[in-house]
């Protein structure tokens, strides 16, 4: 049994360190977590409203949503840490908010002996209504 689990253990190190398993984040600024411990904040890309540009509104007030992914002992990867659903969550905290402008986008990247890994998206920007 000892030897089946140093097996074991032994793969999941070497496709760690090879970086077959290792979550990464996207965009320009793509860093892959270190093996033994990660903990980095990244800058996004910046996102527009096409509809705010053709439409009128009203600033409703700044907003922070967010989204994440994890990853637990390299067997189980679970949530939705896309744009969208922090953007959602982000017109959440304001009621009646239809859009937002101005936004930023960050990523936050933490890992632990690449075994357990969370990916942050962070959305900042103002809250819109549209104006019909």
């Amino acid at each position: 049994m000892r030897n089946i689990m140093t097996v074991c253990c032994s793969i999941i190190l070497l496709l760690s360190v090879s970086g077959c398993m290792v979550m990464t984040p996207t965009g320009p600024s793509s860093v892959y977590p270190a093996v033994i411990y990660t903990d980095m904040k990244m800058p996004g890309q910046m996102q527009e409203s096409i509809s705010a540009k053709t439409r009128r509104y009203q600033v409703l007030g700044e907003v922070h949503g967010q989204s994440q992914t994890q990853m637990i002992l390299l067997i189980a990867a679970y949530g939705d840490g896309s744009f969208e659903a922090a953007r959602v969550d982000a017109l959440r905290k304001i009621p009646g908010a239809q859009d937002l402008i101005d936004v930023r986008v960050d990523t936050e990247v933490s890992s632990f002996l690449t075994l357990f890994n969370k990916v942050v998206t962070h959305v900042n920007g103002k809250a819109i209504k549209y104006i019909d």
